[in-house]
């Protein structure tokens, strides 16, 4: 049997489709945890590379996003552009944005050496291992940016 999950992160949809058992999807509880900011890179004129360090997030999945609270009444999210297992820092690629007061905040105001709260990773939109020899077929939309 086929089945196929729609993932709706950050405003972007995202299609998962695969054949084989129907994949049972939980809801993670929301925690914070603190992150250090470790480096800012420009990458363009309008998209930021934050690198932050957090010790009690050690495991992510590519495709997973984290929720960055910048205070009590204002959380985005922002998908992780780190790679699982290779990069030590999580990477957070952020583009400036005229009407958005959080992306305004990372580019404006946000300094290495800063501590942040963030959510751990979350979003079932990777690829299991099950079955290497499964065909699948995966559809993304936009960049995240």
């Amino acid at each position: 049997m086929i089945y196929g999950y729609l993932f709706h992160v950050n405003h972007r949809y995202a299609l998962f489709m695969r054949k084989g058992p129907k994949l049972e999807l939980s809801r993670a509880r929301i925690d914070r945890f603190i992150a250090n900011v470790e480096r800012i890179e420009k990458l363009n004129s309008e998209t930021i590379c934050v690198r932050l360090s957090c010790p009690a997030i050690t495991h992510y999945k590519a495709g997973q996003y984290l929720q960055v609270f910048v205070n009590e009444q204002t959380v985005r999210s922002y998908s992780l552009a780190s790679s699982p297992g290779i990069d030590e820092e999580l990477h957070l690629h952020i583009r400036k944005s005229a009407s958005g007061g959080v992306s305004r905040w990372f580019h404006e105001e946000l300094a290495v050496g800063d501590a942040i709260h963030i959510g751990p990773p979350q979003g079932s939109c990777f690829y299991l291992p099950v079955d290497i020899d499964q065909p699948i077929l995966m559809i993304g939309t936009g960049s995240g940016l």
